[in-house]
């Protein structure tokens, strides 16, 4: 391969569709020169006159024969993954074709050498190779400015600064931009992953039920990390909504660093131009919990517990009842929505096996195993009773009375959610410490059986 790329060298033409005046390799390779700081974070709407020019621009082999030699050669060496002349990689979301993929090294040439190009191939054809890449969720509602701490191996939570070490070519949406004002906390959530294998022949479909590439998280510790679970286990430890707004993915490594694998522009520095992304809804109104590294600690210990168990109770709480309670935190005070999400919340804590009374039940049930005496019990029987009746009218009418009355009292429907949100956070956690929901039955008649 390396003397096929020699003498393809020696007929390189640069060329554009729409622009006459061809490029000298100096003024292509001058174009992929880095002009900005590595530390940098570029900005996706930010298009330069050189990012145009790379586009318009792609080098090609005036010499038919040079060009022939070299696609043949190419198309024996990925025979197993070239399908009527199109080829796709873990990299990108569409298959790209075999002149496509000779442009690309082409490219790799000129700007860093042929023997760099021609290394970088055979680990690319290596049946055992991956790709690295890191996923980096925006947090909401969360405030942690200290140093970049290591929650897991191959897991960090970071600020704005030490994801641009981390990543230094990263791109994103503006709000991620320096000097922008800081709407979401900056704060970042960093797995680090590998795709592999990096090469298969194109799927039928554009979004094929069996996926060539297989994603796995390079941690020793938790490799079935999930991003939201553990969101949702430190929402409870902090008392607060947090959740990942914004999941891009940033490969990195010498296999992407030249860009390739990828058909179109070559975007040096890996960040993902597709298919890798998931956005949510932001909220401006939302409330920014400062975590300490107690917290997180604690998060730990019951995202662990949580996470690393297949028991019905854990399967319930992680699947119904904390994203249940997760979403009730809104900050818009949209309290129909908040009361149906919170009030699913308690009954599959409480009421999971049953059809009928769920009220009565739901209350009696929670003040016995939250109430250490009658008055307690009694206290939380009447908070239960409003909120349900509050939750029942969201559902059923579609509307909620701005005061409610708590047994002899009046409240407002801002303190009675806040109260029976606590409580249902207090059941979940006194859950998660037992291991399993008590015998009702047993508690009930007296008997605090755990």
């Amino acid at each position: 391969m390396k003397q096929l790329l020699c003498q393809s060298m020696q007929h390189i033409e640069i060329r554009s569709k729409t622009i006459d005046k061809p490029l000298s390799i100096s003024e292509y390779k001058k174009l992929y020169q880095p002009t900005k700081s590595r530390k940098e974070i570029y900005v996706a709407e930010n298009v330069t006159q050189s990012d145009l020019l790379k586009v318009t621009y792609s080098p090609g082999i005036e010499d038919d024969f040079t060009k022939s030699e070299l696609l043949n050669f190419l198309k024996d060496e990925l025979n197993p993954y070239v399908k009527n002349g199109f080829i796709s990689s873990c990299l990108s979301m569409q298959a790209y074709s075999l002149d496509d993929f000779v442009r690309s090294i082409l490219r790799v040439s000129i700007v860093w050498g042929v023997e760099r190009a021609v290394s970088v191939f055979e680990k690319c054809v290596d049946k055992e190779s991956s790709v690295d890449m890191k996923e980096i969720a925006l947090l909401e509602g969360l405030d942690y400015e200290r140093e970049q701490i290591e929650i897991y191996d191959g897991v960090k939570l970071v600020t704005r600064q030490h994801l641009l070490a981390l990543c230094p070519n990263f791109r994103s949406s503006s709000f991620v931009r320096e000097g922008v004002p800081d709407l979401f906390g900056g704060n970042f959530l960093v797995v680090d992953y590998s795709l592999s294998p990096i090469f298969s022949e194109p799927p039928k479909s554009l979004f094929p039920k069996n996926k060539p590439f297989q994603t796995k998280i390079n941690s020793t510790e938790r490799t079935d990390f999930s991003i939201t679970g553990f969101c949702n286990i430190l929402s409870l430890v902090c008392n607060n909504r947090i959740r990942p707004i914004e999941i891009p993915s940033y490969f990195h490594g010498e296999q992407v660093d030249f860009g390739y694998l990828t058909g179109g522009d070559v975007k040096i520095g890996g960040f993902s131009s597709g298919g890798f992304r998931h956005v949510l809804d932001k909220d401006f109104l939302a409330s920014h919990a400062n975590v300490s590294n107690e917290n997180l600690e604690k998060a730990k210990e019951l995202y662990d517990k949580v996470y690393g168990s297949n028991n019905e109770t854990f399967e319930l709480l992680r699947t119904v009842v904390i994203p249940r309670w997760v979403k009730a935190n809104k900050r818009k005070h949209e309290y129909i929505d908040a009361m149906i999400d919170l009030g699913i919340a308690f009954e599959s804590l409480y009421m999971k096996d049953e059809e009928r009374g769920i009220s009565f039940k739901l209350q009696m049930r929670a003040a016995w195993y939250l109430g250490n005496n009658f008055e307690e019990r009694q206290s939380l029987m009447e908070g239960l009773k409003a909120f349900y009746n509050c939750r029942s009218d969201a559902v059923h009418k579609g509307k909620i009375s701005e005061k409610v009355k708590v047994g002899r009292e009046k409240v407002t429907i801002f303190s009675l959610f806040e109260q029976s949100k606590q409580l249902c956070r207090e059941s979940i956690l006194k859950v998660i410490e037992d291991g399993k929901f008590p015998d009702w039955n047993s508690l009930i008649l007296g008997e605090r059986v755990i």
